[in-house]
């Protein structure tokens, strides 16, 4: 079911009040921007560098990446250097190149609110969770463009708003299964998502341009405030 303009608006609100950048402390989603943004150049990055641009000393850092760590946002290697925050360098079935670099992502919406995260345009590849077609599209500072299936919808459900569904989600929790992000997926059209929201009451589908606008307003442009005169260091929680 296309959800309605009453669905949109409470599922808006739960988001923003539950998983939305505006939860954090705007230092702390500062820091999540600049470590997106060195993780779009396609290599780990080193827990002294994410110290060093966002002007924290070192065990402030481990403390604000265990935090991280803790909500499922953060993926680190074994050599302690994070490859996953929101954007991945290890292979989902969210594909995005980015200037030339592969990257991933854990939840199909967050292939929309990234490109403009990361500033950059993005040429999307992703799957229909009812077909197991492919699904692509380029995200610009216009928007969404060359879809294809040119029907493709997005699941979307929100903590608080949809039953069952929790804000846990993220790599280090429960990879790709977390319950907020294994039931925000594509489909190559509404009759192709209607067996999945049969089995998933509460849920509903947006079109590609609505899941866009709601991506921008959750999570790309509170992101983006974030980095506006903020103190780096007297906000975060420790």
């Amino acid at each position: 079911m296309i959800a309605s303009d009453t669905q949109l608006s409470e599922i808006t609100t739960a988001l923003v009040h539950t998983i939305s950048p505006k939860v954090l402390p705007r230092s702390m989603a500062a820091t999540a921007v600049r470590i997106m943004r060195m993780l779009a150049e396609g290599h780990p990055v080193a827990l002294q560098r994410i110290a060093d641009t966002s002007d924290l000393p070192i065990e402030q850092a481990k403390l604000v990446m265990q935090q991280f760590r803790e909500m499922g946002l953060a993926e680190l290697n074994a050599n302690g250097s994070v490859v996953g925050m929101i954007v991945s360098l290890r292979p989902t079935v969210h594909h995005l190149r980015i200037n030339g670099v592969n990257l991933f992502a854990g939840c199909a919406i967050d292939t929309l609110l990234l490109p403009e995260v990361l500033g950059q345009s993005a040429e999307v590849e992703s799957v229909c969770a009812g077909t197991e077609g492919k699904v692509r599209f380029t995200v610009t500072a216009d928007g969404v463009q060359s879809l294809n299936p040119a029907r493709t919808v997005l699941s979307i459900v929100a903590p608080g708003c949809t039953p069952g569904i929790s804000t846990q989600c993220g790599p280090d929790l429960v990879g790709s299964q977390g319950a907020f992000c294994s039931n925000v997926l594509f489909f190559s059209s509404p009759e192709a998502a209607a067996p999945w929201l049969n089995l998933h009451p509460g849920a509903v589908i947006l079109p590609i341009g609505e899941a866009h606008k709601l991506a921008r307003k959750v999570w790309s442009i509170p992101f983006l405030a974030s980095l506006s005169g903020c103190s780096q260091t007297n906000d975060v929680r420790v």
